[in-house]
């Protein structure tokens, strides 16, 4: 992914909290300014997504951070 203005590469990670029941919290990070930070969309909301515990789960995961490149 490029950063639009400059062209530049755009480093992403992501951030993953296990949760209470199994449940996964994937957030999105970038990197900015050597640190990597929670990202935003427009709005300001953070980029993220959870999964629920079950079968699938591993492709749940991936599909978030497909989606949120």
């Amino acid at each position: 992914m490029t950063d639009n203005e400059t062209g530049d590469y755009k480093a992403h990670g992501a951030r993953v909290h296990f949760l209470r029941g199994g449940t996964i919290l994937i957030k999105q990070t970038v990197l900015r300014n050597n640190r990597y930070v929670i990202d935003c969309d427009a709005r300001g909301n953070h980029k993220e997504g959870h999964v629920g515990f079950g079968s699938g789960q591993a492709k749940q995961v991936l599909d978030i951070l497909k989606a949120c490149q």
